[in-house]
């Protein structure tokens, strides 16, 4: 029986606790929040973001993230930041002014700001607003067991504060973690790669949708701290840049848009120029395999052998002290890293991360065949670029803390799977090139030695006929009336070496040729014992 209180229909309502639950617990990390409104910045068409930390080195402390983007009016405000589950980046998946692939999708932006501090305060403005409008969240007011619709806050519109004729300042205070030295260039350095650093094909620059350094289009974060005590700023230092056209190879990979897989070695130092290798789905026998959902991907990385300063040219644009600093940089950075429309996918890459099996399968493949090189996460720095088209279903979906890509399902596998057979490729291939020129270097040696060999037997040669030749004149000169026997002997005896000499010579060419023969024949059979290891991985 329904009584005269209850309706006949029911709506959902929603309790002002679940803030909390989207904030704190929706977004696992201080730095994945704080990139998510980088993103948003992004997304809102900004050539600049700075991010400020104030007063950090104790909790309660303040973070402003201020951009030229486009701002936001009253309209803008209340249906898409005061909107849960906004459907503005859905409709409208491509920015206004640089027609960017927009990153936010999800609304992370806005609980991202709770995850961070206790406090929000919003300055916003469009271009052509004569005021600044301002809008202030008070996250502790949202408590359990209070209807969300019911907390209200407050908005005005007042003069600009902002550095800028348009865009958006956010401010937290009330931040609920220490952000110190180390925590801050940790969030920067995730900020630093949160761009794909690199076009990897060219359809990332006709869809805007990695760093472009046109001049209109451009996107540069800057980040910096003030201390209690402090008057200006201080900036924290960026990264040091990748030397990548001093790495000892480059290695491509990429699935068309038919599923074939191929991939790419370069390297001038181990004299490889390999291309179009085919990679192929699972383990088929003779037979190359097409990927049943893969498709459009393209991945880059580029090797480093650290612990062989020989294999690298030094000069004065590259040095053993810059490979050192590579290494360092390494430590904390090397790995394939994940770049989607545009925008780094964490954790994958992360140190400690071994998404694709590189630390764990290569390591053991290459006790396995005695391969004598280094080939880890620590000697790679890889992009892999992976792109869903702006109306259709995406392929790669990220989880809801945007910790991650949804794992479980056939084309993450195939993906792992093709980027790693193509970085197993390239280290069989690199390995065989090292051989080969540790034979060749060998072969050349050996050589050398037999050059200087032969060179010593002529000049011996030629010291035993000069000495003939002294005697002769000598035996001339003290008595001519000689016996003429020893005479004529003294006199046909240079002959004799000079034709011994030209014995001996021929000799050591025809010795030369038989080592060059068994030179070759023990590089081919290296060769063969390489191109026999393809076999698995072609298939």
């Amino acid at each position: 029986m329904i009584h005269k209180e209850e309706e006949k229909e029911l709506s959902f309502s929603v309790d002002s606790g679940i803030i909390n639950r989207l904030g704190l617990e929706l977004v696992g990390r201080s730095e994945t929040a704080v990139s998510e409104l980088i993103k948003n910045s992004y997304d809102a068409d900004a050539t600049i973001v700075k991010v400020l930390f104030k007063n950090t080195e104790k909790k309660k402390g303040t973070l402003l993230i201020e951009d030229n983007g486009e701002g936001m009016d009253f309209k803008d405000l209340k249906n898409g930041f005061m909107r849960l589950s906004s459907t503005d980046k859905v409709h409208n998946p491509i920015s206004k002014k640089f027609k960017r692939k927009k990153a936010g999708k999800k609304g992370i932006g806005r609980f991202s700001t709770q995850r961070l501090g206790s406090k929000l305060t919003i300055i916003t403005k469009k271009e052509g607003m004569p005021l600044a409008l301002k809008i202030i969240i008070d996250w502790d007011s949202y408590q359990i067991d209070t209807e969300l619709s019911q907390i209200k806050n407050k908005v005005s519109y007042e003069s600009s504060t902002l550095e800028y004729e348009h865009g958006t300042q956010i401010k937290i205070e009330g931040l609920r973690e220490i952000w110190e030295n180390v925590e801050i260039r940790r969030v920067y350095r995730y900020i630093s790669n949160l761009l794909q650093p690199d076009f990897l094909s060219d359809r990332t620059k006709n869809l805007n949708i990695a760093t472009n350094k046109n001049k209109d289009n451009s996107f540069s974060v800057y980040c910096s701290r003030i201390l209690k005590d402090d008057i200006e700023p201080i900036q924290v230092s960026a990264p040091e840049k990748m030397v990548f056209n001093k790495a000892i190879a480059e290695i491509k990979g990429w699935v068309d848009h038919k599923n074939n897989g191929f991939c790419s070695i370069k390297s001038a130092k181990f004299e490889l120029d390999d291309k179009n290798i085919p990679v192929g789905a699972g383990n088929k026998k003779n037979e190359i395999v097409k990927f049943s959902q893969l498709k459009n991907i393209h991945f880059k990385a580029y090797y480093f052998i650290y612990n062989r300063p020989e294999y690298y040219d030094f000069d004065n644009d590259f040095t053993n002290l810059e490979l050192k600093s590579i290494q360092k940089i390494a430590d904390e950075s090397s790995g394939v890293k994940l770049y989607r429309n545009g925008f780094r996918v964490y954790p994958y890459g992360e140190k400690g991360n071994d998404w694709l099996s590189i630390d764990r399968k290569l390591a053991k493949l290459r006790g396995e065949n005695k391969i004598n090189i280094p080939f880890g996460n620590n000697n790679l720095f890889g992009f892999i670029e992976i792109i869903d088209k702006v109306n259709d279903k995406p392929v790669f979906e990220e989880t809801a803390s945007r910790e991650g890509l949804i794992e479980d399902n056939t084309v993450f596998k195939e993906l792992q799977e093709f980027v790693y057979k193509t970085l197993h490729i390239a280290m069989l291939r690199v390995a065989s090139a090292d051989k080969f020129l540790e034979a060749k270097k060998r072969r050349e040696k050996e050589i050398n030695e037999e050059k200087e060999f032969v060179e010593y037997k002529r000049e011996r040669f030629d010291d035993i006929k000069r000495s003939v030749v002294e005697l002769q004149e000598k035996i001339k000169q003290d008595d001519p009336d000689k016996d003429e026997y020893l005479a004529s002997f003294l006199k046909e005896l240079p002959k004799q070496i000079d034709a011994t000499k030209y014995e001996f010579e021929e000799h050591i060419k025809e010795n030369g040729m038989l080592r060059v023969l068994a030179g070759i024949g023990l590089v081919i059979g290296e060769f063969v014992h390489e191109i026999e290891q393809f076999d698995t991985i072609f298939h």
